[in-house]
């Protein structure tokens, strides 16, 4: 019986064990797709030791992993036409933390050292960072590629006017690319 895992990307084990790990970032991580190669006759028993399956078709489950970092272990149990009981097909799942940044929705560039910058905060991999904020007409008035540097609020050397700036930030987390819109209030 061959095992095959539908997370996001399609796997396929011809395994008793196998380990393999997620990002719990969102639901929709969470919720994945397994099935065994169908062998005529057979039929299928699943198990989650913790989660729920949200679906089962003999030889293809959905199943939901709990927002929680911890292991779950997916079995499944083939059975012949005659009853009998075949190999138990086992996957550990490993929950992996999701890094997650945060992003200000307003910040205040006067000079008393207090949020004096708009600037993501939290881990992400260097090599793959870009914050972009544009103005209101859509121009792009700043730029960085370096997580650590934050808008000061200045376009071409001089200050702001206070308002709603749009940024995008495209960051990479846990190997995984991140797309990020929204707004940022400047209050001087």
């Amino acid at each position: 019986m061959k095992l095959i895992v539908i997370l996001f990307l399609l796997f396929s084990f011809n395994l008793k064990s196998q380990t393999i790990s997620y990002n719990n970032c969102d639901s929709v991580d969470r919720i994945q797709k397994f099935y065994v190669e169908y062998s005529d006759g057979s039929t299928y028993k699943w198990d989650l030791n913790n989660g729920s399956i949200l679906s089962q078709d003999n030889n293809r489950v959905t199943v939901l992993f709990p927002d929680t970092n911890t292991n779950f272990v997916l079995s499944v149990v083939e059975f012949n036409q005659h009853g009998c009981q075949g190999d138990v097909r086992k996957i550990i799942i490993e929950s992996k933390p999701c890094e997650l940044i945060w992003i200000p929705s307003a910040f205040t560039p006067n000079d008393d050292n207090l949020n004096d910058a708009f600037k993501i905060v939290g881990k992400v991999d260097p090599k793959d960072f870009v914050l972009e904020i544009f103005n209101k007409w859509g121009e792009r008035i700043f730029v960085s590629n370096d997580p650590n540097y934050g808008w000061d609020g200045t376009y071409k050397g001089r200050m702001v006017q206070d308002d709603l700036y749009v940024y995008k930030v495209i960051c990479k987390i846990n190997s995984r690319y991140f797309i990020k819109y929204g707004s940022v209030t400047l209050l001087k």
